[in-house]
């Protein structure tokens, strides 16, 4: 992501705040911001502000310490569009017990909100892939108005239909799993083209309960209720559980 830093006044002095400029590469065929891009938006500036904090990778990967997104929850407004320039901001809640809360929000020139999200963060030892509980971060509690609720985990209705996809190399990241940012790129495949042409996303809710390797055999249940997509992926044990909801495009 391209940004300038800015630094808010007043109550917001804790927000990190960037400008990004909508491209062709962040938008679908209808030319809206996708939602994995959104994710890739939030997840970037998270990383700047845990550097500008003192807890970034500089930090921790020379003791073997990784960074992992456990659970996330977005509600979307209006998703920008394609050349449209908005402001990505992110700020950090209430951390406890080796859980890191972090709140996102993308706003429009004159201050609109777009969309908004949040986040638990955890840190895990590299090799032995286990959380971290005691506390090796401090961060502010900073309180806007614009946060959602910490996520909960998810509830999942009877899935109906069933799909087995193999992870492609391509899609997996320095860590050496499936990137969290493909999984709503992968339910996006199974909803298809045709409804995706008609319908715009409004929420995007996604726990992450284990990794997925490359070339490893990724089992999604799933069905849809109404405008509501529900997803479960596995590989012998739960890995995802996803729930996007749509709502009819007014521009088609």
């Amino acid at each position: 992501m391209c940004c300038e830093v800015k630094k808010e006044p007043g109550r917001d002095s804790e927000i990190h705040t960037c400008i990004h400029t909508v491209s062709a590469e962040d938008v679908t065929m209808r030319g809206i911001l996708r939602v994995s891009s959104m994710f890739a938006l939030f997840q970037n500036i998270a990383g700047e502000d845990v550097d500008r904090l003192g807890y970034g990778d500089s930090m921790f990967r020379e003791g073997g310490i990784l960074w992992m997104l456990t659970r996330m929850r977005s509600k979307i407004r209006r998703m920008p569009r394609y050349g449209e320039t908005v402001a990505v901001s992110t700020w950090t809640g209430v951390s406890g017990h080796g859980l890191y809360t972090r709140h996102y929000s993308i706003t429009d020139r004159d201050g609109g909100l777009l969309a908004q999200a949040c986040g638990i963060w955890v840190l895990v030892d590299g090799q032995e892939r286990i959380m971290i509980r005691q506390p090796l971060c401090h961060f502010p509690n900073t309180v806007t108005g614009r946060e959602l609720p910490a996520p909960r985990h998810l509830k999942m209705p009877a899935m109906d239909r069933k799909a087995l996809l193999s992870v492609p190399f391509g899609l997996c990241d320095l860590n050496g799993h499936l990137s969290n940012l493909r999984y709503p790129d992968l339910a996006e495949y199974l909803i298809g083209t045709d409804y995706l042409r008609e319908h715009e996303p409004v929420r995007a809710d996604i726990d992450y309960l284990r990794e997925v390797r490359p070339e490893e055999k990724l089992a999604v249940d799933w069905t849809q209720q109404g405008e509501d997509w529900y997803f479960r992926g596995s590989t012998g044990g739960p890995c995802v559980q996803m729930h996007l909801q749509y709502r009819k495009s007014l521009e088609t």
